[in-house]
């Protein structure tokens, strides 16, 4: 027996496929499809005793098919995409393609990485990764609430993620209160280290066992936090507002010291993009990958359902993968448009999952049920939208993931290296980021292979050298246009075996040098004795900080000692 469609449903089937005919060139590609479910009016023909019957019936079954399965983000519904499935099956492998993708779209996005494993790719896009251990957020600041709503609120939390009771929450609150009455509300703001210490002070006072086991275990807790994740280095909200960034949060030893993390940064980048214009299209992605290690159960964190709710109209995406769909809230499902699963081993999430994907026809939810339970490794189910027949795709390998990376790495290394060597001398960097770019001069200088310095009102790059500094060569190059400028004869040697320059200065020769002040006190004086028995005269240029005290060391009738700012009313014959 074989099946074969009418006319009338056969057309519907070419509209289903019709959808993912061509990868479009500005969408996110996830994989080959395998094969489609379709539904419809069925012919089945058969042959009985008196001849060949046909019998006509509505059925549904999987179709094979062979096309690049894509979705627009922008044209769906919303732009949000949940990916679940098994660790092991390549849901992380497919959350690195839509990251590659994102980037040819010239979408900005912003990566939770759980485990730090997306770190090269991001790299090789040119982005920047931010150690969350060291990366900070000051948990303290009010970000436009007042007092009382702040502390209200970070009560809230620290009540959710540490499981305190009604006294320790009250404790919290009035530590909290005494804080920031104590160090004000204005830009520096109270930290975690300033709660600590109102907590020492409130324990110093306690009033009975109760009480003092009571704020013991609560600073305990809250001395968790204690580092520089919360204290230093603040991250920049705005700077996430473009190209590629990522936040490396397996330095954050505790889950909890995560879930607080990732709830106030996700805060801020949600006050930060309800500011922006409204419907002028998809311009970020926030990526979570491993969610369940993120995210938590902790259904009283609000903000990235609000995210999802709202972020169509603020431009704003979000891509979740997780293990299972149980550890997300039901209103981020509900607003995703595209949902992805790779295979599902416990029996409730292939249950939900096959219902969010079938809907209410119990034939087709037992076909993908079955589909479900039978998906390898580096195969999906995928829904959206636009897509509403179930398609089941080969996603990309890890190896060819793994290959592209490293082609890029290899392309990015051999870029790097020609756009450093065209910075060997001090060069003005905006003439720099017109000849490298934006983006390539942005990148050498996070990944720290450049320095930078103002001098006389220009901003100048460097390659790194580790014999040779830009502060260095900028003033080597500043005595010897000075020079010129008086018409003094000189040449610069600025190399390990003589002097900076050797200027003529009066008939005499004369080894000028210019000190940052690194050197040992023994070294500079070595060489300042060499110079002084072969050239007789030397002069010393040494910035500012420095100056008073080589003056007073090394200054002499023979060595000669000037700030750095002077050059330029220096060699005045």
């Amino acid at each position: 027996m074989f099946f074969e469609m009418m006319d009338d449903d056969m057309i519907v089937l070419k509209k289903i496929i019709g959808l993912f005919k061509k990868r479009k060139r500005h969408s996110i590609t996830i994989g080959k499809a395998r094969s489609v479910l379709v539904s419809g009016n069925l012919v089945s023909y058969g042959h009985a005793r008196n001849g060949p019957r046909l019998l006509l019936h509505h059925g549904s079954r999987w179709k094979r098919a062979r096309k690049t399965i894509s979705i627009d983000p922008r044209k769906e519904p919303n732009p949000h995409i949940i990916i679940v499935g098994m660790s092991g099956y390549g849901k992380s492998t497919l959350f690195k393609s839509m990251l590659l993708d994102i980037k040819s779209m010239g979408i900005a996005a912003i990566v939770f990485d759980a485990h730090n494993e997306h770190e090269r790719l991001v790299k090789a896009l040119n982005g920047k990764v931010h150690d969350a251990s060291r990366s900070g957020i000051n948990v303290l600041e009010l970000n436009g609430l007042s007092v009382q709503e702040r502390i209200a609120e970070l009560v809230s939390m620290f009540k959710s993620v540490y499981g305190l009771g009604h006294i320790q929450a009250t404790k919290l609150s009035q530590c909290l209160y005494y804080t920031y009455r104590k160090k004000g509300t204005g830009n520096a703001a109270p930290d975690i280290g300033d709660l600590i210490g109102e907590l020492s002070i409130f324990i110093r006072n306690a009033k009975g066992a109760a009480e003092l086991n009571t704020l013991m275990h609560l600073r305990e807790k809250i001395s968790l936090l204690r580092s520089a994740a919360f204290m230093r280095n603040p991250v920049s909200i705005e700077g996430l507002s473009t190209g590629i960034s990522s936040f490396s949060l397996a330095g954050l030893k505790s889950s909890e010291a995560r879930i607080i993390y990732i709830h106030e940064l996700l805060k801020r980048i949600y006050l930060s993009m309800k500011g922006n214009e409204r419907e002028l299209g998809l311009r970020i992605f926030m990526m979570i990958d491993e969610a369940q290690f993120l995210l938590g159960a902790q259904r009283e964190f609000s903000t990235i359902r609000s995210i999802v709710e709202e972020g169509r109209k603020y431009g704003a995406g979000v891509i979740i993968a997780t293990h299972v769909t149980a550890n997300l809230d039901k209103q981020i499902l509900a607003n995703a448009s595209t949902l992805i699963s790779f295979y599902p081993r416990d029996p409730s999430e292939i249950s939900y999952v096959s219902s969010a994907m079938s809907g209410s026809n119990p034939t087709e939810r037992d076909l993908v049920r079955g589909k479900l339970r039978s998906l390898r490794q580096n195969e999906a189910m995928v829904v959206s939208g636009l897509m509403k027949a179930p398609v089941v795709v080969e996603t990309p390998a890890a190896r060819r993931i793994s290959e592209t990376i490293e082609r890029m790495g290899a392309a990015k290394s051999d870029a790097d290296n020609d756009w450093l060597s065209k910075l060997a001398t001090p060069t003005d960097y905006d003439t720099a980021e017109r000849d490298i770019g934006h983006e390539a001069m942005s990148a050498l200088v996070e990944k720290g292979a450049v320095e930078t310095m103002e001098h006389n009102g220009k901003t100048y790059v460097m390659k790194k050298n580790p014999s040779k500094s830009i502060e260095h060569e900028l003033h080597v190059r500043e005595i010897s246009k000075r020079l010129s400028e008086l018409g003094i004869r000189h040449y610069v040697m600025n190399n390990s075996m003589g002097p900076d320059v050797v200027a003529y200065i009066n008939g005499k020769k004369t080894a000028v040098e210019y000190e940052t002040g690194r050197k040992s006190t023994q070294s500079t004086a070595r060489m300042l004795a060499s110079r002084a028995k072969e050239y007789g005269s030397v002069i010393v240029f040494v910035n500012a900080r420095a100056a008073k005290f080589y003056k007073d060391t090394f200054g002499s009738d023979a060595v000669a000692v000037f700030s750095a700012d002077e050059i330029a009313n220096a060699f005045v014959v």
